[in-house]
């Protein structure tokens, strides 16, 4: 028997700057994970069902699926005033940033969000 993973503990024990992504083998889950300062960024979102993400910016080029995706002029208002994106913003509409302490689940389709 494989055991269960506990994600929330194990990264709770983590200590420094990090962003990555596990793909629970035994469940099929991907898991998100972004540290307790927020230091290291880390951009996802839905397309098709699918979901996508990257670990760097979207300033070049967007991901497969996104093609379609434009610039998101609340957020660059956002950027222009505060000279940051505060909170899950992001410079693209249907991108969003991982929020700091958390763990975004996506299995069946389906997202979850946990703050550890």
């Amino acid at each position: 028997m494989i055991p269960r993973v506990r994600l929330p503990r194990t990264v709770e024990r983590i200590d420094g700057m990090f962003a990555f992504a596990f793909r629970d083998g035994a469940s099929g889950a991907l898991h998100l994970v972004r540290d307790r300062f927020g230091e290291k960024p880390l951009y996802w979102g839905q397309a098709r069902g699918r979901l996508v993400f990257r670990l760097a910016g979207f300033r070049a080029a967007l991901p497969p699926g996104f093609c379609e995706t434009g610039i998101d002029r609340q957020a660059a208002y956002g950027l222009l005033l505060f000279e940051y994106l505060p909170g899950s913003a992001s410079s693209w509409s249907g991108i969003e940033k991982l929020e700091l302490s958390t763990i975004l689940t996506f299995a069946d389709r389906r997202i979850s969000r946990e703050r550890y």
